[in-house]
């Protein structure tokens, strides 16, 4: 038996386990999340399909100890890869009501289930065929087993470095069925696959960078969260004490210790002009709590209205409530949740919309940045009411990649709403350094920009503020293509060079 033929099933199988898991998360986010419960699903169930997989392929490589077993267990993981990018969106939208802890693990059994058991079956079914003596068993296994890692580590890298970024998931749903189909029809015509199979896949895996400087810690009070490092800082602030929130190494929201309900981060007063909008608003969404000092900043404007703020860690809110206080916790109401489908399941209607969530690397998280996620704020913006996100990016950008950046930002924005107004808080001297950019987006009649920025200049107090132009002609993000995380990652690459 050539051991080429294993080689090649062992790294095929194994670069699909990893990739298909990589677009599960991808696929799945708009509808659950991308929360560490959702991921916790996400892999146990694959893990026990793979086991349940390498039980049932043994026992088969037993009874049928041919190539062509092998191969119809890669051709029924490709047809079943294929099939997701059809089909996978459909199942997802029927469960979408149901309750995330069940409907996760469920879609997750239903959808990927079936892959991961047939591709963990090749394992045991190659390493069947390639035991030709007991007393070079070991170093078969030895060999299949380190080339099926380099697969799914391979797999992991090319999917999330390389293709997540300029391919749809859909695309590469039928990428991965077509390479497996591809490789189960070598097989059963007993083609040998390029021998060098393993050199390529070591070779690839050091030429991606491995190893990553993550900013330090700020010591100081740690409060247990499922999702990071959440912790409450004193720091210095332009020369003054203040009070932080920090949410991994990001500081998120901080205050002075005599006003712990009012932030001393600018962007937070430029979210003021809302009221430039709304002349009377009665109730507000934010989108992503962190240290609730934009609830606070409303209700300190409008006593007499409410807000509905969307936390994914409780650990944060605490952490808020903790260091800061809430100026009229009664008048919040806290939704501890997945940004994106606690918003699908609201039913309210509200006067503002602010989008104040982020990820790691400054990054909004992609499945908040898309055509339908903007159709969905629209759905829940009062006639008139105004929806403004917060984005970290810079003031004038010279680069291609914040270029395109912003241009796809804005036709996401344009396809729900009818203009865009772009607001920088000039917190960074340097132009081409990123700061806090308010978007401000509505229907109807555009509203004066000039005239917007003087309010913002001299009736809240930021004389550094200035308009953005945002590029015209970009492509909207959507669900299934929208690379914004990848994009706004390159951009600040331009930025920080």
């Amino acid at each position: 038996m050539k051991m080429s033929l294993p080689v090649s099933a062992a790294f095929v199988s194994g670069f699909a386990v990893m990739s298909l898991e990589l677009l599960e998360a991808r696929l799945v986010a708009p509808y659950f999340g991308s929360s560490v419960l959702v991921w916790t699903n996400i892999i146990g169930v694959i893990l026990v399909a793979l086991a349940l997989g390498a039980w049932a392929g043994g026992a088969a490589a037993d009874r049928y100890p041919k190539l062509k077993t092998v191969a119809v267990f890669l051709f029924g993981a490709g047809l079943w890869s294929v099939a997701l990018a059809v089909g996978g969106r459909v199942l997802l939208m029927s469960l979408a009501g149901m309750q995330s802890g069940i409907a996760t693990p469920l879609a997750s059994l239903i959808l990927f289930a079936p892959p991961a058991f047939l591709l963990g079956a090749v394992a045991p079914a190659v390493l069947r065929l390639t035991v030709e003596n007991v007393q070079h068993s070991g170093h078969a296994a030895g060999v299949l087993s380190a080339v099926g890692t380099i697969g799914s580590l391979f797999g992991t890298y090319v999917t999330g470095y390389l293709l997540l970024p300029h391919y749809s998931v859909s695309e590469l749903f039928v990428g991965v069925g077509i390479v497996l189909v591809v490789e189960a029809f070598l097989l059963i015509e007993r083609k040998s696959f390029f021998r060098s199979s393993a050199v390529l896949a070591v070779t690839g895996m050091v030429s991606v960078p491995s190893v990553f400087i993550g900013d330090r810690l700020v010591p100081g009070e740690t409060l247990p969260s499922a999702y990071g490092h959440v912790a409450i800082a004193d720091f210095d602030y332009r020369g003054a004490s203040a009070r932080a929130l920090i949410i991994n190494a990001g500081f998120h929201s901080a205050a002075r210790p005599d006003s712990l309900q009012t932030s001393v981060f600018d962007y937070v007063t430029a979210l003021q002009a809302t009221d430039e909008f709304v002349a009377d608003p009665k109730n507000m969404l934010l989108i992503g709590g962190g240290g609730m000092h934009v609830a606070d900043s409303f209700l300190e404007r409008h006593p007499d209205g409410q807000v509905d703020a969307i936390e994914l860690d409780q650990a944060v809110y605490a952490a808020a409530e903790k260091a800061f206080g809430l100026r009229s916790p009664e008048k919040i109401r806290m939704v501890v949740d997945d940004a994106r489908p606690a918003v699908a399941r609201l039913t309210s209607e509200y006067d503002v919309i602010v989008g104040d969530a982020f990820g790691g690397d400054h990054c909004v998280p992609w499945q908040l940045l898309t055509r339908e996620a903007m159709e969905l704020y629209k759905k829940h913006l009062k006639a008139g009411g105004v929806f403004a996100i917060n984005i970290i990016m810079p003031t004038e950008t010279n680069g291609s990649a914040g270029r395109l950046f912003e241009a796809r930002l804005d036709a996401t924005l344009r396809t729900a709403f009818g203009w865009t107004i772009a607001v920088s808080t000039m917190n960074n001297d340097n132009a081409q350094d990123v700061a806090n950019v308010i978007i401000f987006a509505g229907q109807g009649q555009k509203p004066d920009e000039a005239k917007l920025l003087s309010a913002i200049q001299e009736k809240y107090g930021l004389p550094k503020a200035r308009l953005v132009a945002l590029p015209e002609g970009g492509e909207p993000w959507t669900d299934d293509a929208g690379p914004a995380d990848y994009e706004s990652l390159a951009m600040y690459g331009e930025v920080w060079k």
